[in-house]
């Protein structure tokens, strides 16, 4: 169980992590890179 446990504080971080990027970057005037798609 402290495999378990210790994935999922894990992948929270990620997801915190991915949540204050997302923030930023939209502070910033721009859209995240994942929703302005692969074209330049």
């Amino acid at each position: 169980m402290r495999f378990v446990s210790g994935l999922t504080e894990h992948a929270g971080r990620l997801v915190i992590l991915l949540n204050l990027d997302t923030l930023f970057d939209t502070r910033a005037g721009h859209l995240p890179a994942d929703l302005e798609g692969e074209t330049p």
